[in-house]
Parts: C-alpha cells; structure tokens; sequence
C-alpha cells in the first residue's frame, strides 16, 4: 500500500485527538473490536493539524 505507514503512531495520533475513522464506515479506531495490522496515510493526505482528526489535502 502506498503511503506512509503510522501504525507505530496510532496511540499518540488518538490521544492527540484523532478520530482515525474507517474509510469505508467511518467508525473510529476506539470502537474497534479487533487490533489493527497495518495502518498508512495515503499520499497527499494530512490528519488536520487541530486534532479534529480529519484529513485535508
């Protein structure tokens, strides 16, 4: 997958106030049931800045 991989930051991204929603339900990574294996943000995307955990371009 391209992309930068962030699974070694998903902690700090979540306590820093990122929702990490799915792409597909956006439900956010907290309501998981299950640990996630792989986590990358796509090419050109950032998590905004202001921990409101959406991505802008």
């Amino acid at each position: 997958m391209a992309g930068d991989d962030v699974l070694g930051r998903l902690l700090e991204l979540q306590r820093a106030g990122h929702r990490l929603e799915h792409l597909d339900t956006g439900r956010d990574l907290a309501g998981w049931a299950a640990t996630p294996m792989a986590a990358n943000r796509p090419p050109g995307r950032w998590l905004d800045p202001s921990g409101s955990g959406r991505e802008w371009c």
